[in-house]
């Protein structure tokens, strides 16, 4: 079993003269800088490192190692003879610049000593949640956030060396440390996976993780098709999608407007370009329609439903009260109650997925094991929609927003019907509305009746104050 007893954190700076590695042990305050430049050589002593980190297989934590720092370390430990920092700047120059993300990988079969990299873990090598480490370090309320003060590919100076280019390097250590105890809770839950995946799964998002757990339990066979003599995944690729076709029969409306966009939405086909993006500035979805509803308005769209009033504030007191109320789990519920699944893997994902729920329960929340299987519940419908996966389908993965946000429409005309009670905001799996607490019984009721006919759960909450901007931004305190 992986130990980070003894685990380090650590970083690099390249210039075209100079190599720096700064390292802090994980646990305690011991450091240690190496540098391979024109005024020094540690290679020795770097080598002697690296040495007895892979005999004792400690890991080394990063962030984006996996992609820029072990390659280059690996480089200067594997490539015979002397190896200059000229050689060192040129290397990750060209990692840099390759546009390859995998070009200069080196994978876990190849690495001398494990690497764990923060930026994965957490999904940061995406581009839709890329972030640095300098934004991370104000989201931390570092005390410092230093950027470096010499331009990168100068050719330093000696007294530049020891006044800013190590310092900005331990300093950036020291941060990247801080970060990997706020991650302390993802690593040891990957951890404790490694006999079951492998030391891969280490650098493995969320989302990778439920993905490879809900391959396992389906099986290769069902995932893969090796009639080519490959191993190639299973698919189901769509060129248009009759949006009439994916809303479920049941959903129904009595309100105008609802019905009207009910109207809109059956009448749509999506193309291929429609199925691969959600709503941006670039892409419009033709599902994209407003309606002005019980006072704010609702946009609609092949990601779901927003809706929220601006610039208010909303208090609770003796007659009034906030209340929120979302659906458990929305699309993975969805998918399981209404036995959605991606065409090509048939009746056999239905049992799986129907399965995942009920083997969750059987373990405390907070546990890897329910948190695993949280995990794997979600990672179908998230991985739908890549064609990287073998859950890809189209279909399935707009399925489940389309009819989500309806559905949770479906709660808001009934509640809308109750006297006093005001929209605050509303998403695709919930909504948020003040009333005068002499009316809540009806809300509880209303909502009791939405779960049977539905057959997904509600959870609420009561806030004691509520200050909206917009759909984005607001604050909200719970009674």
């Amino acid at each position: 079993m992986l130990s980070l007893e003894n685990a380090v954190v650590y970083d690099e700076e390249t210039f075209p003269n100079v190599y720096t590695i700064a390292v802090e042990s994980l646990y305690s305050d011991v450091k240690a800088v190496w540098q391979i430049s024109d005024y020094r050589d540690d290679t020795r002593e770097l080598f002697e490192w690296i040495d007895y980190m892979a005999s004792s297989q400690t890991p080394m934590i990063g962030f984006n190692n996996v992609g820029f720092d072990y390659p280059v370390l690996h480089y200067i430990r594997t490539t015979p003879g002397r190896v200059t920092a000229q050689m060192i700047y040129e290397k990750a120059m060209s990692i840099i610049g390759n546009g390859d993300r995998f070009g200069h990988m080196i994978w876990d079969r190849d690495r001398l000593v494990p690497q764990i990299d923060l930026m994965k873990i957490h999904h940061y090598d995406n581009m839709a949640k890329s972030t640095s480490l300098k934004a991370l370090q104000i989201n931390m309320r570092s005390p410092n956030v230093v950027e470096s003060t010499v331009p990168f590919g100068t050719v330093l100076t000696e007294q530049q060396v020891y006044s800013d280019v190590i310092p900005y390097n331990q300093h950036d250590t020291q941060e990247t440390k801080r970060f990997a105890h706020h991650s302390m809770n993802m690593i040891k839950f990957r951890i404790g996976l490694i006999p079951q995946f492998g030391i891969q799964v280490m650098n493995w998002n969320d989302t990778k993780l439920g993905e490879e757990m809900l391959i396992q339990r389906l099986g290769d066979d069902i995932c893969y098709d090796r009639s080519s003599g490959k191993r190639q995944k299973r698919q189901t690729v769509r060129s248009y999608l009759p949006v009439k076709d994916m809303i479920f029969p049941y959903v129904q409306f009595d309100h105008p407007e609802f019905q009207r966009v009910l109207t809109f939405m059956q009448g749509v086909t999506l193309s291929p370009a429609d199925m691969k993006k959600d709503d941006t500035k670039e892409h419009v979805s033709p599902l994209s329609v407003k309606a002005e509803i019980g006072g704010i308005t609702f946009k609609f769209g092949s990601g779901g439903v927003h809706a929220s009033v601006e610039r208010q504030r909303f208090y609770a007191d003796e007659d009034w009260c906030i209340r929120d109320v979302d659906v458990t789990s929305l699309y993975p519920s969805l998918s399981s109650v209404n036995k959605l699944r991606p065409e090509h893997l048939g009746e056999a994902f239905v049992e799986v997925y129907a399965q995942l729920p009920i083997e969750r329960a059987q373990h405390a929340k907070g546990t890897s094991e329910n948190l695993a299987f949280k995990l794997a519940g979600n990672a179908a419908w998230g991985k739908s929609k890549s064609v990287h996966s073998c859950f890809y389908d189209p279909r399935y993965a707009l399925t489940v927003p389309i009819n989500g946000q309806l559905l949770i429409c479906m709660l808001i005309e009934k509640l809308l019907t109750i006297p006093t009670l005001q929209l605050i905001q509303v998403n695709t799996d919930g909504v948020t509305y003040h009333i005068k607490r002499e009316y809540l019984p009806q809300c509880e009721a209303i909502e009791k009746w939405w779960e049977q006919y539905t057959c997904l759960t509600l959870e609420s909450a009561m806030y004691s104050k509520m200050f909206v901007r917009d759909v984005n931004n607001y604050l909200a305190e719970y009674e």
